[in-house]
């Protein structure tokens, strides 16, 4: 029997495309001599996190020799109280992209189809295709998913569906008796996936908690982070809400320790930050509703959007994604390109400080009415 020469991963493994994240700022500074760069390409939150989240992760590192608390009992205990739900029914997890992992691993498998929408957040193709699952994009319509393409796709095969609300990369977002009206529909031994990575922004623009679907929804996981408006994107910190026996399931599948210390104790205090994610939600909110006049005024606004990111179409400057991500680098600002999820004529750019999202419109003024050149320096 002949061996090959190295260990072979599965097939599907083998063709995967890995995530790729925005580019750090510390890449594009030393690679265009930069002394400042402003990135507005991964929706992080500009007003950081709150002082007591910082304060708390401080004050965790004089104990790093010592393993975090597995069950993050604290935590926990402060989720149960905000949402009002049983501890049992809550999972933590290292960002909520590792849970979007846990429920794929836990569901789903070879032979087994996975649903997710058109343009919706890449993790959920790579982690479908990671436990050799089939992956169906139901089409969106006006960038915003489209619950009954979703229910047209169910079959036999049909294990989990993976729906994004406010949509990612689009920022779109569907009201709450459209969702319950797909749930209505969507047969009990399907698991259905309820990303809320960005609910806070949502809130503020006629958005609604999801969590409060899961006392009448037995197949709902709703997914939460502390990437986002709480300013904890770099500890990896989030959580699911479900009903104990899918909650029981995911908590068999996490990595023993997989929040750190410092991580379980800021997101325990940016709960209780209420004045500083106020005022975050406040800032975005501003901010956004500025910024989609003006890229309306432009010509470049695609679709509105209810969270901290707008998607631009791009083809009034008659410039490629990739000519536009490069020159917007050159002059200082990190945006996305996302033609990877389809969207070849757009650029996704996060809401940053009143700064950095002036510093951006400027340089796409000059796209639209001089082209990419010049400006540099």
């Amino acid at each position: 029997m002949t061996h090959p020469k190295h260990p072979a991963a599965k097939p599907y493994v083998e063709t995967l495309h890995p995530y790729v994240p925005g580019r750090p700022i510390a890449d594009v500074m030393r690679e265009y001599g930069l002394s400042s760069v402003a990135k507005i390409a991964s929706n992080e939150s500009p007003m950081g996190a709150p002082k007591a989240a910082l304060d708390a992760v401080a004050e965790t590192l004089k104990d790093t020799h010592i393993y975090p608390d597995n069950d993050g009992l604290e935590l926990t205990k402060a989720l149960s109280a905000k949402h009002g739900v049983d501890a049992e029914q809550i999972v933590l997890s290292a960002g909520s992209s590792h849970l979007l992992e846990l429920a794929a691993r836990a569901y789903a498998g070879e032979g087994d189809e996975v649903i997710y929408s058109e343009y919706g957040f890449l993790c959920y193709p790579i982690f479908t295709k990671v436990v050799g699952a089939t992956g169906i994009a139901a089409k969106e319509e006006n960038y915003t998913a489209n619950p009954q393409a979703m229910l047209e796709h169910i079959t036999d095969k049909t294990k989990i569906i993976f729906i994004a609300n406010p949509n990612n990369p689009t920022g779109t977002l569907l009201d709450e008796q459209t969702i319950r009206n797909f749930l209505d529909k969507v047969p009990a031994h399907i698991l259905v996936v309820l990303d809320e990575a960005y609910t806070e922004y949502a809130l503020a623009d006629g958005g609604f908690d999801g969590v409060e679907l899961v006392k009448d929804y037995a197949n709902l996981l709703v997914c939460r982070t502390f990437s986002k408006v709480y300013g904890l994107a770099a500890l990896r910190a989030g959580y699911g809400i479900a009903q104990p026996h899918i909650a029981h399931v995911l908590h068999k599948l996490r990595p023993p320790f997989s929040l750190s210390t410092p991580a379980l104790a800021g997101a325990t205090a940016a709960l209780g930050a209420a004045e500083h994610i106020q005022k975050s939600v406040a800032h975005n909110k501003a901010e956004k509703d500025r910024l989609t006049k003006a890229y309306s005024d432009l010509g470049l606004l695609a679709c509105e959007a209810a969270c901290n990111f707008l998607l631009l179409d791009i083809s009034a400057t008659k410039k490629t994604p990739q000519e536009i991500f490069m020159f917007m680098q050159q002059n200082g600002v990190i945006v996305r390109p996302v033609e990877v999820y389809g969207l070849l004529h757009h650029i996704r750019i996060s809401i940053g400080t009143e700064a950095e999202n002036n510093q951006a419109l400027e340089l796409f003024k000059h796209a639209v009415q001089n082209g990419t050149h010049a400006l540099v320096g």
